[in-house]
């Protein structure tokens, strides 16, 4: 955040002009990432009946991890309910999220869940080099964590909101669909709704 006043700054020009700098930069990223997160520069609208086709499968089967060992088989996303989130390591709501997510692993066995966060827009106004690394340090995700790009958030219907979610029931179908929207007091889904969303997405076998 910007603060103080020009005039009451005593280094010299050049020092002055540089930490003047920074500060514009640092409100520009934060600018940046409200905007972002809120939604207000989405192009393509998410679209809400995405289903888990065997396209998706093999966009997300493709992707480098980060966290975990990568996928090995096809089969790993098949006959279970899969979770789905997209993040960033500079987004607040994605902190609590990821806390939910490992309380929900704990919850289901394997064969019943797979939980797969993909990280986007990471590099959104000159995030920090090691904003990943202290973002996995500190939230310790119990699952598979993988790079994204520009293809796997247009199979996705175009994710340009953080954090969004999705829930499949073993057949494909959505079974629940958490965006966060423009302007919305909430950020992020609770960790009952997405235990309901799994155990509804299970019964439905």
């Amino acid at each position: 955040m910007f603060v103080g006043h020009l005039a009451t700054c005593q280094l010299p020009n050049g020092q002055t002009r540089h930490v003047v700098m920074a500060k514009v930069r640092s409100m520009r990223r934060a600018l940046g990432i409200l905007i972002l997160m809120s939604g207000l520069i989405g192009s393509l609208p998410v679209n809400a009946e995405v289903r888990l086709t065997d396209e998706i499968r093999d966009e997300l089967l493709a992707l480098p991890s980060l966290r975990g060992r990568p996928f090995e088989s096809p089969d790993e996303l098949r006959n279970r309910v899969v979770l789905v989130t997209f993040f960033a390591s500079w987004c607040p709501p994605c902190l609590s999220e990821f806390a939910h997510l490992n309380d929900l692993r704990e919850a289901f066995v394997d064969s019943q869940l797979v939980i797969v966060a993909v990280n986007v827009h990471e590099q959104w106004d000159g995030a920090r080099p090691d904003s990943m690394a202290r973002f996995l340090e500190t939230t310790k995700p119990s699952f598979k964590v993988l790079k994204g790009g520009p293809e796997i958030r247009a199979a996705f219907g175009g994710i340009d909101r953080i954090p969004t979610v999705f829930v499949f029931a073993p057949s494909g179908a959505s079974a629940m669909h958490f965006i966060h929207h423009t302007g919305a007091k909430k950020t992020h889904a609770t960790l009952e709704e997405l235990s309901e969303a799994v155990e509804g997405a299970l019964a439905s076998q």
